[in-house]
């Protein structure tokens, strides 16, 4: 009987060691973390992910770092600045293991992270460069924190001169994040072409109807749109319907996701013409405007700034810390 019960609770403090050394190994990614715990941890060692690979089905494991230099290739163009590509290894990072610690692509996958764009990242092993594989190395192990905790890293391709914050750039429900802010990008201005910075569109009100009714909006037949609210940056932030069931207000971010957000490329709309059969649209920018402008690192990255100073630009209160060696 002796003999069971030591057996018992060796096995117990077995396993209580066990579970210490993996917790140990696997840092920061956890998802049992309540909202008010301190979830960035340092790791022991570069970590090991999972990758669903959509185009195949195929699962694979590779290196935290080969994978954000996959990342890297596919969010952002070819022969940038290397540390434009650095700062978004890091916010790369920071939302992998951010998406990781909330349980990855699991329950879908089984694995951490899929190559679909939509669910997680970009991903183009094809596209990975010297220059992009550099700007990894030199951010290697480094996200970005707030009080201790993953931001959500948000990026996007321009700002049309200034960013936004998430209530109005993307509909977030829900309080504002404590780290986002506003702020103007000259540098963004200086270095983008005049062709990306700019854009228009039409529609056909039938074209609009379809589109509105796909996405789940019951509108009925379109008749008019117009913009009724805009936020301090001149971003759509309310965009009213006129239909014939009668009116609907959309938040911006919703609507142009609606409508396609290849074609109406931003909600900085700065010219819009409903017709009895048309509407035609006019902005900046390319993308949300929420946190870090893709253009706008290129410009600083040109002009001299470091990776860390081109992330903490575009975040407020916000720290770069390193996770492993």
């Amino acid at each position: 009987m002796r003999s069971q019960k030591y057996s018992v609770v060796l096995a117990v403090a077995l396993l209580i060691v066990l579970g210490a050394l993996v917790f140990a190994l696997r840092g920061c990614i956890r998802s049992d973390s309540r909202p008010e715990d301190r979830v960035v941890d340092k790791f022991e060692s570069e970590p090991t992910i999972s990758l669903y690979v959509n185009e195949t089905g195929e699962r694979k494991q590779l290196k935290m770092e080969e994978y954000i230099a996959c990342v890297v290739a596919g969010e952002m163009l070819p022969d940038w600045p290397v540390n434009a590509y650095a700062a978004q290894a890091i916010l790369a990072r920071t939302f992998t293991l951010a998406k990781m610690s909330e349980g990855g692509m699991h329950d879908k996958y089984g694995t951490d992270m899929s190559t679909d764009k939509e669910e997680t990242q970009a991903y183009d092993p094809a596209s990975v460069t010297d220059v992009i594989r550099q700007a990894v190395e030199s951010t290697r192990g480094m996200i970005l924190a707030h009080n201790g905790r993953y931001v959500k890293a948000w990026f996007h391709a321009s700002s049309g001169g200034r960013t936004t914050l998430a209530k109005d750039g993307l509909a977030y429900e829900g309080d504002e994040p404590p780290y986002t802010k506003s702020v103007e990008v000259p540098a963004e201005l200086r270095h983008i072409p005049r062709e990306e910075l700019n854009w228009e569109t039409s529609y056909s009100l039938n074209e609009i109807t379809n589109l509105l009714n796909a996405a789940g909006h019951s509108v009925g037949q379109v008749q008019r749109i117009s913009i009724v609210e805009r936020d301090q940056t001149g971003r759509a932030t309310v965009i009213r319907v006129i239909h014939s069931q009668g009116q609907t207000d959309l938040p911006g971010a919703v609507f142009r996701n609606a409508v396609g957000p290849d074609r109406m490329r931003s909600t900085l709309v700065t010219s819009l013409d409903s017709t009895a059969t048309e509407v035609y649209m006019a902005g900046r920018g390319s993308g949300h405007g929420v946190g870090m402008s893709q253009w706008g690192a290129y410009g600083m990255a040109k002009e001299g700034s470091s990776p860390q100073e081109i992330v903490k630009y575009f975040f407020k209160d916000v720290e770069v810390i390193k996770l492993w060696e």
